[in-house]
């Protein structure tokens, strides 16, 4: 808003990189917000709903956010490959965004390395 001294805008953006710090940093990597999760955060906003799945004997932890009001809905698939707290996105539905319809098969079952080298092969690219 123009006609006010205060920018909400601005206020809103600082807060979800305070958020994005707090909760998604891990290990070394104190800046939360250059994290998957935290990009996807600046970009879209806080979702409308966040699913979490812990790890479970040979299944890694993953997380799925839908924003109900961007794009018609769109959805977003986080998995913790290195099982430290590391969630790199695995899918979107997203315009613009990674697609891997295969995802869960692919990077959820922890017996599936393949699936992780792969993820790093092609963020290298």
């Amino acid at each position: 808003d123009s006609t006010t001294a205060y920018n909400e805008a601005l206020s809103k953006y600082r807060d979800l990189i305070t958020y994005a710090n707090t909760y998604f940093s891990f290990g070394k990597m104190k800046d939360g917000w250059r994290t998957d999760r935290g990009r996807i955060m600046l970009r879209y906003g806080m979702p409308t709903q966040r699913d979490q799945y812990p790890a479970k004997s040979d299944y890694r932890a993953y997380e799925t956010w839908f924003y109900s009001d961007i794009q018609g809905g769109i959805s977003f698939n986080f998995v913790d490959l290195a099982g430290f707290g590391s969630f790199s996105l695995v899918n979107s539905t997203a315009i613009g965004e990674s697609r891997n319809e295969n995802w869960y098969n692919q990077y959820v079952p922890a017996h599936n390395a393949n699936g992780y080298k792969e993820l790093l092969n092609n963020q290298k690219k």
